[in-house]
């Protein structure tokens, strides 16, 4: 059904799908429950461990963490050297084609269903392969980890970061992780309210700079300040095309 549908309503029903998941996860039927841990969540018994190649790099099963932290990050930079490839490739200026103008990419002979299925499988398997990792670190997985304010922090992050730009993930996450961290740490009495980490003051960062972000950067910290930063870095001069060699210059 998300083929028959784009834009706004696409985000409606990716939100919706977030909102009901928790739901689904504790649902009896099928062995769902069963399966998922349920309200009560499941303990993860796997631990990652390292292998040959990891003993030969100099980690021991006896830092499991800090096995763990150079794992996800080499993870990361594969994932994001192959989304790299992927939008230099064919079926990426596909992909692209398709946001910027899916009827001209159709004329143009894109196949749009196979594209888009293409698109959600590929975010589908990094969103899974990065629920495995957050599975794998914590030890434990419930429902409670797959809340609605975690959607909104990931389009949050998104828009702050900069859509459809590889590198407004990074400034986006680290935003989000940033925001979060800080204000665990605020204690500020007005005298009649405390403003601490245990309210809502995240959110009210998260929405002063989501405000300030769509005003003066519409684009995201990177879609915005990258054209600026490429200027800086090199300059084009027009130069006039060589005459033929049978010509010459009129004085």
């Amino acid at each position: 059904p998300a083929l028959r549908i784009k834009g706004l309503y696409l985000v409606v029903i990716t939100i919706a799908v977030a909102v009901v998941f928790p739901s689904l996860a504790k649902i009896e039927t099928f062995g769902i429950a069963e399966k998922t841990g349920g309200a009560n969540g499941r303990i993860i018994d796997e631990k990652v461990i390292p292998t040959g190649l990891g003993k030969a790099l100099g980690f021991t099963e006896t830092e499991p963490a800090r096995y763990r932290y150079f794992l996800i990050v080499a993870m990361v930079l594969v994932v994001t050297f192959a989304v790299r490839n992927l939008l230099n490739s064919r079926a990426g200026r596909a992909i692209i084609a398709i946001r910027d103008n899916e009827t001209g990419a159709a004329v143009s002979g894109v196949n749009l269903v196979r594209q888009k299925v293409f698109t959600f499988g590929t975010s589908a398997a990094m969103c899974g392969l990065s629920g495995t990792i957050l599975a794998l670190d914590k030890g434990f997985v419930a429902e409670q980890d797959f809340l609605f304010p975690l959607a909104v922090e990931m389009l949050v992050g998104l828009v702050i970061g900069g859509v459809a730009t590889l590198g407004g993930a990074f400034i986006g996450a680290f935003v989000i992780v940033f925001v979060k961290e800080f204000s665990k740490n605020v204690n500020i009495d007005f005298g009649l309210f405390v403003l601490d980490g245990k309210g809502p003051f995240s959110a009210l960062i998260f929405g002063v700079i989501l405000v300030i972000v769509t005003f003066f950067m519409p684009r995201g910290i990177v879609g915005s300040l990258k054209p600026t930063f490429m200027q800086r870095v090199y300059r084009i001069d027009p130069k006039a095309p060589p005459l033929p060699e049978n010509l010459t210059r009129l004085s």
